[in-house]
């Protein structure tokens, strides 16, 4: 697995060689074994393999050419509402949901502030985290299986919704280009990271 981490790599080059349908299938289906909140599976794949509209893409998001040129763009949405109202959040008879949720059903807990305030952190944040670690799993999954791939984030959010005529309440997280590399990739800098960890506390 460590091997497979560091294989993968951000391609912008690809060869004129289709992604065949089942493969696609089979990629998205392990992009959905990906780690989801409550168990949601917040998270809808839209697959354009159509030039037409990869034009389209192509034009909206800044004319980046592996938009283009990618034989296959998986556009990874999420429902930004799919979340648990709160009383709904409060009616899951589950442990792993408790944390003392059940408490601030009661007038008299003094963490129920605390809740509302960390509820609108999560049904803002769960949304978008199912749709994230679905991605990238399927950035690893593709690399398994010998494809190349590139996380897409610049571009015209209202155009590309547009484009691809995303139902309302629905957001685009991010544009995945998937194909066969041509060129090999620059080599990878990061940073070292006993400058990024922190233990225990920042």
């Amino acid at each position: 697995m460590s091997n497979l981490i560091k294989k993968r790599r951000s391609i912008r080059s690809y060869k004129d060689k289709k992604v065949g349908k089942k493969l696609i299938r089979e990629l998205l289906e392990l992009a959905n074994l990906a780690p989801t909140a409550a168990g949601l599976e917040n998270r809808h794949f839209i697959v354009i393999d159509d030039q037409k509209i990869k034009e389209k893409l192509f034009e909206a998001g800044c004319k980046q050419e592996h938009i283009l040129k990618a034989p296959v763009i998986v556009a990874v949405t999420t429902n930004t509402k799919g979340f648990f109202s709160k009383k709904g959040l409060l009616k899951i008879n589950d442990e792993v949901w408790l944390m003392d949720l059940w408490g601030a059903t009661q007038k008299k807990y003094k963490g129920v502030k605390r809740f509302h305030r960390n509820y609108e952190v999560w049904k803002r944040l769960y949304p978008l985290q199912d749709a994230d670690t679905a991605g990238t799993t399927l950035l690893l999954a593709a690399t398994d299986k010998g494809l190349s791939s590139c996380w897409i984030g610049a571009f015209d959010f209202e155009a590309v919704e547009n484009i691809l005529k995303i139902p309302e309440g629905w957001k685009i997280i991010a544009l995945i280009a998937l194909g066969y590399k041509k060129d090999p990739p620059y080599p990878q800098k990061r940073t070292k990271i006993d400058k990024l960890v922190h233990w225990n506390k920042w």
